[in-house]
């Protein structure tokens, strides 16, 4: 599938890079088709020429669009430098690639997967006080034990929310 995809945006990007007068616009393109982006279509990343595309926007048959939004973005960069993300610069590219330029789009989304949710279950590795968090960093430490010119290095259990209580007690 990626390669159809890869074949089809250099399709694509050849035609609109000589409408854009552009023609190194694909030189070096990294293009990612990516299953982890569930409401935005596309990102181009300009310094990198990296482009990625939503892998749900493939399967719904818009890679045409994001395509062009992605790279008249690259486009834009490399005719302006550093100008607005949908400023009328990237407006004036889409409109002559013969897209409407919507820095937005209306399509139905994949649903997204419920986030999963921790608590951590930590003790201080030198005076062994024991607490639940509901969020962690690993730059926490005891107050007390650091206050007592120690480490305060916590030992930390990552527990899922949603997993069973393992402490209580079956009835």
């Amino acid at each position: 599938m990626y390669g159809e995809v890869e074949a089809e945006v250099h399709r694509l990007g050849s035609d609109w890079a000589a409408t854009w007068g552009v023609p190194d616009l694909l030189d070096g393109l990294e293009l990612r088709v990516s299953s982890r982006m569930t409401s935005s279509g596309g990102k181009c990343h300009l310094l990198l020429g990296r482009i990625t595309v939503a892998r749900w926007v493939v399967d719904a048959g818009h890679l045409e669009v994001v395509a062009c939004h992605e790279l008249a973005h690259l486009a834009a960069f490399r005719l302006h430098g550093r100008v607005r993300a949908h400023g009328r610069e990237w407006r004036a590219l889409m409109v002559a690639a013969g897209h409407e330029p919507r820095a937005r789009h209306s399509w139905e989304t994949p649903p997204r997967s419920p986030r999963r949710t921790y608590t951590y279950s930590v003790a201080c590795t030198t005076c062994g006080g024991h607490w639940t968090m509901r969020a962690w960093k690993s730059t926490y430490r005891c107050a007390r034990c650091v206050r007592a010119g120690c480490s305060g290095l916590f030992s930390v259990v990552r527990i899922p929310s949603d997993a069973p209580d393992r402490w209580s007690i079956a009835s």
